[in-house]
């Protein structure tokens, strides 16, 4: 099983994501909105033994809830267009605590962390036209909270290919409470 960590989009933020990504265009490559999400570690293949292993290490986070705010769209290269999120401390502590508790997988990172929702993947000749409507579409910045950490299961079913497996759920103070999907 393929697995990564990260977080859960409300529904009502992928709502208003998708009906932005109505407006864009009707080209393929949009990211379904169930599978909205941002993620903090990719993990890879997996097995059956070392899941029970990495919901341990993910047991141990402890972080409190906070706010993300999504600020609008940018790219990467000219193949991926995502929301940016706006700075955020608890975000990048959370972040240094998943790469402390994940250090054997945290090391097999390539690139640095950049807090983003990959909206759409493409193919480079769709970026002229793609980056000129992005240009004349204005986002208003929308903030949500973040009440859990998802360990999530990549497989194509149907059209969704993220699927929770388990989540962490945080706290207003450093008690939790785990649940299982």
């Amino acid at each position: 099983m393929r697995l990564f960590l990260g977080i859960e989009l409300p529904q009502e933020i992928k709502t208003k994501i998708s009906k932005m990504t109505g407006i864009l265009g009707s080209h393929a490559g949009w990211v379904h909105p169930h599978d909205l999400h941002l993620t903090l570690l990719f993990i890879g293949e997996s097995s059956r033994m070392d899941l029970h292993e990495i919901i341990q290490r993910f047991e141990k986070i402890r972080q409190k809830k906070f706010f993300i705010q999504i600020t609008g769209l940018e790219f990467f290269s000219r193949r991926i267009l995502y929301m940016k999120t706006q700075p955020c401390l608890e975000l990048n502590q959370l972040k240094k605590k998943i790469d402390s508790e994940f250090y054997l997988w945290r090391d097999l990172q390539t690139k640095d962390f950049i807090p983003h929702i990959t909206i759409k993947r493409w193919q480079r000749h769709e970026y002229d036209e793609l980056k000129k409507l992005v240009q004349s579409f204005e986002w208003y910045p929308e903030s949500f909270e973040v009440k859990y950490l998802t360990l999530f299961e990549s497989r194509l079913d149907n059209h969704q290919r993220y699927h929770p497996i388990y989540r962490l759920k945080l706290q207003d103070d450093d008690n939790h409470q785990m649940y299982h999907n």
